[in-house]
């Protein structure tokens, strides 16, 4: 094993680490050499296998990691994804990946990456609501989860969960023949023009955990003019979230939670849960570190190497391009 403090730079080790960020809009990848320069980025669709299957997406992952090779060779890559909350996903998505890789692959939840990239490694507490959800802790190898388990059993405060929340607050005040701010855009990004249609336009089409999702943003802006039943949502998500970070943090014995993902774009529900965590006495800093160095770093440690000083900012600045705002614009 290299043991010079900068490892990544000694001759005895020679190669290449990968890390992959598989999420359930998008995927990225980025190849590092072990001096540290970048061999290349990669992005692809998405890959939660939960919501797009097996197959599709281990061809994004594939994608992804085969753009930022440019056809080189690596030593590890280490994929995180949305979706692994139980050994079975694991497995399942790890024997996926083995068949289509020749290099070593080690199959991570996508929170672990995040709160790697956080504290790289020491005790911690990460908050994550984007189309899903998870408050995640670690501590000396202890996992800690709340919430996630997906779209049908929780991700309470996630995209998909706004959104779900909004179609059935909209069913219900159409129902009473009321045509709330929220119903009407609901109706109108829902392509319908009435409640029979809304109903019509929900099931007569495959689920979609994506369209679904799709309908956050809508209840963040009815919120802002006003609609009381948007609020409530907002409130009631953020709430379990900032309720479930408490409970982390106790756990871990942390005063401090990392945030991040798409859900807190939105300024009233970061609000609301910024409020409600100090309400319970923690505090909550935004994650600005990408999930992609917290799999670099994982890499690192695969190989049997320390991490050098100042490789989480260094590895950040390179990966910088594949979380732009310009990117994340895209479906």
């Amino acid at each position: 094993m290299c043991c010079h403090p900068h490892a990544w730079r000694c001759p005895r080790i020679r190669g290449i680490i990968v890390g992959v960020d598989g999420g359930a809009s998008r995927t990225r990848a980025a190849a590092v050499r072990l001096e540290g320069s970048l061999v290349g980025l990669g992005v692809s669709g998405p890959s939660n296998y939960h919501n797009v299957g097996v197959e599709r997406a281990v061809g994004n992952i594939v994608k992804a990691l085969e753009q930022a090779l440019r056809g080189e060779e690596y030593d590890v890559a280490v994929v995180a994804l949305a979706g692994m909350d139980t050994r079975f996903d694991r497995e399942v998505m790890g024997e996926a990946l083995g068949r289509r890789l020749k290099g070593r692959v080690l199959v991570e939840h996508d929170a672990h990456a995040a709160l790697y990239a956080a504290t790289g490694g020491a005790p911690g507490v990460v908050v994550i609501a984007g189309t899903g959800s998870i408050v995640y802790g670690y501590r000396d190898g202890e996992r800690i989860v709340y919430g996630d388990r997906g779209w049908l059993l929780g991700d309470e405060g996630s995209a998909y969960w706004v959104g779900a929340e909004a179609l059935r607050a909209a069913v219900r005040r159409l129902q009473e023949g009321e045509r709330t701010r929220l119903a009407e855009l609901v109706l109108g990004k829902m392509g319908a023009r009435d409640l029979e249609e809304l109903v019509w336009r929900t099931y007569s089409t495959p689920h979609s955990v994506e369209r679904v999702a799709a309908l956050a943003p809508l209840v963040s802006r009815a919120a802002e003019e006003g609609d009381a039943d948007a609020l409530e949502i907002l409130v009631r998500g953020a709430s379990i979230l900032a309720s479930y970070a408490a409970k982390a943090a106790r756990r871990v014995g942390v005063d401090k939670v990392y945030y991040t993902a798409g859900m807190f774009s939105s300024p009233i529900y970061e609000d609301i849960f910024l409020r409600e965590t100090e309400r319970r006495m923690v505090r909550a800093e935004r994650l600005l570190t990408p999930p992609l160095v917290g799999c670099l770093i994982m890499a690192l440690e695969a190989l049997g190497l320390e991490v050098p000083r100042g490789f989480a900012e260094k590895a950040s600045r390179l990966v910088a391009p594949l979380y732009s705002p310009r990117l994340d614009e895209k479906p």
